[in-house]
């Protein structure tokens, strides 16, 4: 059982990142500083200075719909026990994904995003347990590439 995460600011941050790439095309910066900030390199206002310049116009936004807002992990902590031990789960293979594909020329990480936005969404546990198969697949295969 995981029961916690590393640093909350970051990852509530990049649930916000994740919600502005969703709408709005990456920075050629954007998915380095997302595995950088997953393993501890990056801190959440480097993340929250990314998503704003994702998505310059949700910094001054006079009315703010809240698709790039940071997440209050409050309610992944106050979330049905099965889903919040899902959702830490999924945060705790992107940290193990992350960690990998900062040492490969792997680009393709979409799925990283897709994983963001289900932890900052109000989903059931089977759906996160689907992705999180995904997610354990993901990493089967990219730490199968590390070994050849």
């Amino acid at each position: 059982m995981v029961e916690s995460i590393q640093n909350e600011a970051v990852v509530s941050a990049l649930i916000g990142l994740a919600g502005a790439c969703n709408n709005n095309p990456k920075t050629p910066r954007t998915d380095r500083l997302l595995l950088e900030a997953l393993i501890g390199e990056q801190d959440a206002e480097a993340v929250r200075a990314e998503k704003f310049a994702v998505a310059p116009d949700c910094a001054v936004c006079a009315n703010p719909c809240g698709n790039t807002s940071d997440y209050d992990l409050q309610h992944l902590y106050n979330a049905d026990a099965a889903v919040r031990e899902a959702k830490l789960r999924i945060l705790a293979v992107l940290r193990e994904a992350a960690a990998i594909l900062l040492h490969q020329q792997q680009t393709e990480i979409d799925l990283f995003y897709k994983a963001l936005l289900y932890v900052g969404s109000d989903l059931d546990a089977d759906t996160l347990c689907t992705l999180l198969e995904e997610l354990q697949a993901f990493l089967q295969r990219i730490e199968g590439n590390r070994r050849v």
